[in-house]
């Protein structure tokens, strides 16, 4: 039968499996041989399989992990520590781990041992859990989706290999595709900035399935091996080692964006980098062509958030014109300076900017950026957008007049996510412009629960019918929405507001109140990101053609209060810049 599991000492061999019987004696699941084969009394009988065993440090006793729900007799899913010699009951954990998981792989360091858990169906456990060796009891886990297959500490990192692709309940990355690679600090699961990849690959299929180490030369290898064929995207079949050093690779190129909506000064707004095995980075920024940096910070960023950052260049004077460069450096490697942004210094405000920021604006992006993932938020919320699938950039004429472009979006793959994920907005305004001819309908602006996929929870938004009228829902025991009487896909430039609170809902075009009502005045409750362009329609009232939205898109701002008509109307009235 198969033997899933080894764990060997200087004298002892201890196994795990499918097997039922050793050297023609009952051994289920679990047994200990000598290194010279021969069977050894241990017993630790289980009645699913075997698929993980780990001798503690000390020698005394043998943490055994797999499908099994009993051990010796006693109740203990997925988990147990017996004596090393005997292989009697010294932890049981019945109802430790849920019954649609099983633990894969077991590692352990000095002070614990670490358990790698797969699961099957709903309330499944899919990630790592933390020990102590001296009381047996957790001391932390986390909570990721994507069922983790090995785990391997090195110098109080815990590495894993799995195919995580929701850690949203912990706190970090939300549902998208698959990452392969982990690493956390054996003192706490929040993620470590380390995050090579492999692809799923062939079979199952699941990607990385075992972990060792080793050293040569003076240098730590992590080995690797599985179903994967890929590894940083280059082909890579199977197995594939990484060393300690030395780092090579340079972090991304920023994205970078330039503000003047005040009088005086610029903005130099940028979106934080990547870089595969740095979480803090140096950024520098170059005006003019200069060699020398006028400004340098450092900032901290992973793939899922890449926070912006902002310096204001007050050394200026109106009617001037300077251009701005940043890089990035993880303190061995520097990334290329990024494209050259220009400014003019303006010498009095815009008018409709100022006023959207006076008004409380916590999210607000005006889409002024070239080529990149950028959206830049003019505010002091600092909430960038990321741009998926390049729609097309600087669109003129812009919606409102002054140094300032709209965006495109195709109305099939394109779109903009928030940054930073928030919480219920209890109350709240949605303002943007919208420019279509579209037949087909699709999301305008709305809250949802994903960023990279469509959303599974998805509320407080505003999406155009096939007809061109448009409709504000939110989600309330079901979908409540108001629509307009009239369409909007004539064309021209329309000003959309949507707002909620104590007074109900209410959706303006154009500066007036055209659809309304005071009944529903809740939204559904769950930690979400403002979307841009498109997102999930699934079961809303009229649902049109496409989920996405085809036209162009400007000045968009969210805000934490329900607008009044008066605002709605002053800011339509901003404009032509008056």
């Amino acid at each position: 039968a198969t033997v899933r599991a080894l764990a060997v000492t200087d004298d002892t061999v201890y196994l795990g499996g499918d097997f039922n019987s050793v050297a023609g004696q009952t051994r289920n699941k679990f047994a200990a041989v000598t290194t010279g084969a021969a069977l050894k009394p241990w017993t630790a009988n289980t009645d699913e399989v075997g698929r993980a065993v780990e001798v503690t440090p000390d020698g005394q006793h043998v943490v055994i992990g797999g499908d099994f729900f009993t051990v010796n007799g006693t109740a203990s899913h997925a988990l147990a520590v017996v004596n090393a010699t005997t292989g009697a009951l010294d932890k049981s954990y019945p109802g430790f781990i849920p019954n649609t998981s099983t633990v894969q792989d077991l590692t352990a360091d000095a002070t614990k041992f670490y358990t790698a858990n797969e699961g099957t169906g709903g309330g499944v456990f899919d990630g790592r859990i933390a020990v102590d060796l001296t009381t047996f009891q957790q001391v932390w886990r986390d909570t990721c989706l994507g069922a983790t297959q090995a785990v391997l500490v090195h110098k109080g990192v815990l590495y894993s290999g799995s195919h995580a692709h929701d850690c949203a309940s912990m706190g970090e990355f939300p549902d998208q595709p698959r990452k392969h690679l982990l690493a956390q600090s054996v003192d706490d699961p929040k993620l470590l900035p380390w995050f090579p990849d492999t692809n799923d690959g062939i079979g199952e299929p699941v990607g990385p399935r075992v972990m060792a180490q080793t050293d040569k030369g003076g240098h730590h290898y992590l080995w690797v091996g599985g179903e994967f064929t890929t590894v940083n995207s280059s082909p890579q079949q199977g197995l594939t080692r990484f060393a300690d050093g030395p780092d090579t690779g340079a972090p991304w190129v920023p994205n970078v964006s330039v503000s003047t909506v005040a009088p005086n000064k610029v903005d130099v707004n940028w979106q934080t980098s990547f870089d595969t095995d740095d979480g803090e980075l140096t950024y520098r920024v170059y005006r003019d062509g200069a060699s020398t940096p006028v400004y340098t910070t450092t900032g901290f960023s992973v793939f899922w958030d890449r926070p912006q950052l902002r310096w204001t260049d007050t050394d200026v004077a109106p009617g001037e014109t300077h251009t701005y460069r940043i890089s990035a450096s993880d303190g061995i490697n520097t990334s290329a300076k990024s494209p050259a942004v220009t400014a003019t210094v303006a010498s009095k405000a815009e008018s409709y900017p100022a006023r959207v920021l006076s008004d409380g604006a916590t999210l607000y992006w005006r889409y002024d950026e070239g080529t990149s993932t950028f959206a830049a938020d003019t505010g002091a919320g600092l909430d960038n957008g990321f741009l998926r699938n390049a729609p097309s950039y600087r669109q003129t004429p812009a919606a409102v007049a002054g140094p300032s472009t709209a965006i495109g979006f195709n109305g099939t793959t394109q779109y903009a996510y928030s940054n930073r994920s928030h919480a219920q907005a209890t109350k709240f305004s949605v303002e943007t412009w919208i420019k279509t001819t579209t037949t087909r309908g699709g999301k305008i602006i709305g809250f949802g629960n994903k960023t990279m996929e469509v959303s599974g929870q998805y509320d407080k938004h505003v999406y155009m019918l096939n007809n061109g009228r448009l409709t504000f829902g939110t989600h309330n025991g079901g979908g409540r929405t108001v629509s307009t009487t009239a369409a909007y896909n004539d064309g021209a430039w329309h000003h959309v507001v949507a707002t909620q609170g104590s007074g109900g809902m209410a959706l303006y075009v154009d500066g007036q109140l055209r659809a309304s009502n005071a009944q529903y005045t809740t939204n559904e409750n769950y930690t979400g990101y403002w979307r841009v362009g498109g997102d999930n329609l699934a079961s809303w009232p009229n649902r049109p053609t496409s989920d996405f939205f085809a036209g162009q898109i400007d000045e968009t701002a969210v805000y934490p209060t329900a607008l009044t008509a008066a605002q709605v109307s002053a800011h339509y009235a901003l404009r032509t810049g008056g």
